[in-house]
């Protein structure tokens, strides 16, 4: 292929390449105008319409209204702290009431179940030293083996 083929086949390749992106640039100035058109009829009807001053108006009156009621609420939020700080103290301090009350409830259960444990404890060892002794005399008295004296001859 000579140089002049391939100058043409390049030319003809860059004149696509322009016509296309031509093309896509067209279309897109197209679709922006058709939506620019759409967002000012959107706007007029919304800068025109009764209604819609009426609904911002209404709007405008519920936010008035809800500041005004959070300013009261913060203001007797407020005016009410010392009342809380003082149903609060009175709380944690009837509350370390109950904790010692259990505290000492638990002790002296604790100490009862020790006596309990203690004073059943005690005649049970006795018992049991005292029955393990009858048991070794009558061990000692008794043959090991029980039935020599009623064995048939």
């Amino acid at each position: 292929m000579d140089v002049n083929t391939l100058l043409v086949i390049f030319l003809g390749a860059v004149f696509f390449n322009v016509l296309i992106n031509a093309a896509i640039l067209w279309g897109a100035s197209h679709q922006f105008a058709k939506t620019t058109i759409k967002i000012n009829e959107a706007a007029r009807q919304f800068a025109v319409g009764s209604e819609t001053r009426e609904w911002l108006r209404s709007l405008q009156i519920a936010s008035e209204n809800a500041v005004r009621m959070t300013e009261a609420a913060k203001q007797r939020l407020a005016e009410n702290e010392p009342v809380l700080e003082r149903l609060q103290d009175r709380y944690e301090y009837n509350l370390a009431k109950i904790d010692m009350k259990v505290q000492r409830v638990a002790a002296g259960l604790s100490e009862n179940a020790t006596r309990v444990r203690d004073s059943v404890a005690k005649p049970a060892e006795k018992f049991a030293s005292v029955a393990a002794g009858i048991h070794n005399v009558l061990g000692w008295m008794a043959p090991e083996d029980g039935d020599e004296e009623f064995q048939d001859n």
